[in-house]
């Protein structure tokens, strides 16, 4: 159930940030032939990031770390770019010029927001861990949680 809300919700999120690129470059109103290959191709342009954030294992159960998952929404971001860039500039003649400035200011939203909403699903869900090292002798019931998982160690 998780992974199906973390793939809606980065489906939309992936978009609202083209969508948000397109505001910061043009600003209001949005010139029309800049903005038509991007509606031709919002389709292919998200699968090609949803499937790159896949490859890099951003729908896992668990991760150890929001370090962790930063890691990996930023590499499978950066694929996706590099891969729709590719697409775009192949498919030019068919779909028109896609502005790359766009792919770059994206791109830089995307990190933002796909890493904080999907941090936000999984820290809700309790699906990243938090490690915390005590040092020292005597009682810890008062320093964590019921429900942490303490392990002693000497």
């Amino acid at each position: 159930m998780t992974r199906l809300v973390l793939l809606l919700t980065d489906g939309v999120v992936i978009n609202v940030s083209f969508l948000l690129s397109f505001l910061i470059r043009y600003g209001l109103p949005v010139p029309q032939r800049s903005f038509d290959p991007y509606r031709r191709s919002f389709v292919l342009l998200t699968i090609i990031y949803i499937s790159a954030l896949a490859v890099f294992k951003v729908y896992r159960k668990r991760f150890a770390s929001s370090w962790e998952l930063f890691k990996r929404v930023f590499c499978g971001l950066f694929i996706g770019t590099l891969l729709s860039v590719a697409l775009v500039y192949v498919f030019r003649v068919k779909w028109g010029a896609f502005p790359t400035s766009i792919f770059v200011i994206a791109f830089l939203i995307n990190l933002l927001l796909v890493f904080k909403v999907n941090q936000l699903i999984l820290k809700s869900r309790k699906r990243i861990r938090k490690k915390v090292v005590l040092i020292g002798e005597g009682c810890v019931n008062g320093l964590v949680t019921r429900n942490a998982d303490v392990q002693r160690r000497r």
